[in-house]
């Protein structure tokens, strides 16, 4: 009978052990589940604050495109549909180049950072990225100068008070002596049928960008010169034809036969797709001095981003 009376309460010490460590294990369930619900908030506000940094890079890379001494938003502006998110851009300029600090924050209903992140990037004003997207419905047809261009173009009759951007959609043949700067941005092929150079004794510079290929033609027994900066996919020089500035394609074509030849100034680096030396094959020679000439008075190029990365990295 002492053995029972010594087991007294061992039940009821073993029904409150068991209820204790299930408390305990469902205290702790609870608190993971409060912690992981509490990372996946956090991690997904990083992501927005990520995203808001990113847009910050965008939003320079446009505004500067637009007006290259933007300096920066000037403090936090508001992105973002449910107005919690937030951007402050600043803007470092070296020349052609920028150097760009974007924080993005997002915030809560009261306007408590929940999360704050920064991207770092490096923009460049670069010539080789323009197409004719980059002009269409920017600047002027080529028509509101004379409504008789229609597939051809006599540039001489123009003076430096005409020259300016000009849009043209089709193909097109150009020729002539000019004056002033003159941008042709055309939305087809563009054939030089004659020469075409700066009018004598008159300061001139002249920039084709086409979206198919650029011939200079050289006809017959005919040499044909041609003074310009090309940026094109495909340039083709038939033979008799020189041009002297600069091509910036991705296939420079320098005909006779598959002979061509590259002459070069002093300051730049000829491209060919040959290296004879026969009198009437055509001649490509780079001027890089005219070339910054054009790209200076005619305000070229297009800010591309170039480098990037996350100030602190996290995740």
């Amino acid at each position: 009978m002492r053995v029972l009376q010594n087991n007294k309460g061992i039940a009821l010490s073993i029904v409150i052990m068991v209820t204790t460590l299930l408390l305990v294990l469902v205290s702790g369930i609870i608190a993971l589940a409060t912690q992981e619900k509490q990372l996946a908030g956090s991690e997904e506000d990083m992501t927005k604050a990520l995203y808001l940094a990113d847009a910050g890079i965008e939003l320079a890379i446009d505004k500067l495109n637009k007006d290259s001494t933007w300096t920066g938003s000037g403090g936090y502006i508001s992105l973002g549909p449910d107005l919690r998110g937030f951007v402050k851009v600043d803007v470092t300029s070296f020349g052609n180049t920028w150097k760009i600090t974007s924080n993005g924050q997002y915030r809560d209903e009261s306007g408590k950072i929940l999360s704050s992140r920064t991207y770092l990037a490096d923009l460049l004003k670069s010539v080789e990225y323009l197409t004719p997207n980059d002009y269409k419905g920017k600047i002027p047809d080529l028509s509101q100068l004379d409504n008789n261009i229609k597939g051809t173009f006599n540039i001489t009759p123009y003076r430096e008070k005409d020259a300016g951007k000009y849009y043209y959609t089709g193909n097109l043949e150009i020729f002539g002596k000019y004056e002033g700067s003159w941008l042709i941005v055309v939305e087809g092929n563009v054939t030089i049928t004659n020469n075409l150079e700066p009018q004598p004794n008159k300061n001139g510079v002249l920039v084709i960008i086409a979206s198919g290929n650029v011939t200079l033609s050289g006809q017959g027994n005919s040499s044909k010169t041609a003074r310009a900066v090309i940026i094109c996919p495909h340039y083709v020089g038939t033979p008799n034809s020189v041009l002297t500035g600069k091509i910036i394609s991705d296939n420079i074509e320098l005909q006779e036969g598959d002979e061509g030849n590259v002459q070069n100034n002093g300051n730049g680096n000829g491209k060919g797709n040959g290296n004879g030396n026969s009198n009437d094959k055509a001649i490509y020679i780079e001027d890089n001095d005219y070339y910054d000439t054009a790209v200076l008075h005619l305000g070229l190029g297009k800010i591309t981003l170039v480098n990037w990365q996350e100030l602190y990295r996290v995740f």
